[in-house]
């Protein structure tokens, strides 16, 4: 028998946690982060405490057998020491969202990821960008291997999203076969993955899918199911297009606020910029993504925010450089180095968000940054392109894969989300389902 415990992630935009549990091992999928940050004023975390007082805010999941006994302290779940069959993890990508508490697990559970994914988690992890630790028990997985722990097998298959490395999961056991999504779209750079991937796993017993933009809209059973991405002028090639156009009307310096993560859109932002007669300066810790998971060296490197020695080729870029002649640079600015534009005022300076943090005006930030490069003058252009699938192009990629049931979560409104041939689900959090013979009970 099968179960498939629903534990996170059921009606919130992240934050995913599932299990699918068999007589011989426990399969969990995602595990991303909902820590003491969510606090309005920060906290300080407990470093001899942190897993004990996650578990206690609920800003970790009360789950048995994959926490350290020690780090348990009192608390009445089982430590991983004690599980009776092996227990490993899944993960689609690397948003914090969907990955950030990996370093709150027990050393010993296998985590498995693509090998893109793999790379941008030990990158981000050298620079400090993870809560907690490193967690070490990583495997990088080849696209569409089968791997079997104890009677489950499964395999990544890519799919496009915002950060390189995405992947859904099909995952086989004994009474059936499911399909997690994770996160994915079609107007990203790599469409054909997604478009590969529902066909492979057409006609799964279960689809575990998101649907965060259909959040954002009134009637999901209106919507008339669509591969084409032409018509919704926010595909990742029509970004480029217009932050190109926003930059060659730019007199001044050009800052650019973008998820550093998305490295598919940064890496194309040099050659962009030499079009525009600019060049395009970097944050010391995004040049290193870019390096160690793009494969790009010789990136030129702002000077102010030097933390240690540049490796050798990299191109420093003194504040005054820029200052002296606007004009000819592009210079990547996250939200948290905001108060450098201050020294750019008689700069001409444009601020460019481009799906950076602050991501919307539902975080405070959002206002916070607004008023201020209002009150400096600072002209503001917000050109965005998000990670998940149009509602057109959702219903196409769901109704492709043509489940048995379909369990919609990862949004606001799961309950929207529903095709014809296949039975909605909609768990509650703690909820258990058994799957027998390919029904969902």
């Amino acid at each position: 028998m099968t179960e498939l415990h629903f534990y996170r992630g059921l009606r919130t935009i992240g934050g995913t946690v599932i299990e699918i549990a068999t007589p011989a091992a426990r399969c969990l999928f995602d595990f991303g982060s909902a820590g003491l940050e969510t606090w309005q004023r920060p906290v300080n975390v407990r470093p001899d405490a942190m897993v004990y007082d996650a578990l206690r805010t609920g800003a970790l999941p009360m789950i048995d057998g994959i926490y350290n006994r020690e780090a348990l302290r009192d608390l009445p779940l089982a430590p991983y020491d004690k599980i009776d069959r092996p227990v490993f993890f899944l993960i689609s990508h690397i948003h914090i969202d969907h990955a950030g508490s990996l370093g709150y697990l027990d050393d010993s559970i296998p985590v498995f990821m693509s090998r893109k994914s793999f790379s941008i988690y030990q990158t981000l992890c050298e620079l400090g960008d993870f809560e907690y630790r490193l967690h070490t028990n990583c495997t990088a997985l080849e696209d569409a291997d089968w791997v079997t722990v104890g009677d489950i097998r499964f395999r990544a298959l890519a799919v496009d999203h915002d950060i390189p490395g995405a992947c859904g999961f099909e995952i086989v056991t004994p009474d059936g076969r499911i399909v997690y999504t994770g996160d994915f779209r079609l107007h990203g750079f790599n469409r054909e993955d997604s478009l590969n991937f529902v066909r492979t796993v057409r006609g799964a017993d279960v689809c575990i899918s998101e649907g965060v933009t259909v959040s954002f809209i009134a009637d999901f059973d209106a919507v008339i199911p669509s591969p084409e991405t032409e018509n919704t002028h926010n595909t990742e090639q029509e970004l480029l297009t217009a932050v190109e156009a926003a930059v060659r009307l730019a007199t001044g310096v050009v800052f650019l606020n973008g998820y550093n993560r998305n490295l598919e859109r940064m890496r194309r932002l040099p050659e962009l910029m030499d079009r525009c007669s600019r060049e395009m300066v970097w944050e010391p810790d995004t040049a290193c993504l870019l390096e160690a998971c793009c494969g790009m060296s010789g990136l030129p490197v702002y000077a102010p925010f030097e933390k240690t020695a540049f490796p050798d080729g990299r191109k420093r870029v003194p504040r005054e450089m820029i200052q002296s002649e606007p004009e000819k640079y592009g210079l990547q600015l996250s939200f948290a180095n905001l108060l450098e534009t201050l020294d750019f005022a008689r700069c001409a300076p444009l601020y460019l968000h481009t799906n950076g943090v602050p991501l919307g005006d539902y975080d405070p930030a959002y206002r916070q940054l607004l008023d201020f490069l209002e009150k400096q003058r600072i002209p503001f252009l917000s050109l965005g392109c998000g990670g998940h699938a149009e509602p057109a192009n959702l219903k196409y990629l769901l109704e492709t894969i043509a489940p048995r049931y379909l369990v919609p979560l990862h949004s606001l409104t799961p309950e929207k989300i529903k095709i014809e041939g296949a039975q909605q689900v909609l768990p509650v959090e703690g909820s258990v389902y058994r799957l027998e013979n390919g029904r969902l009970i």
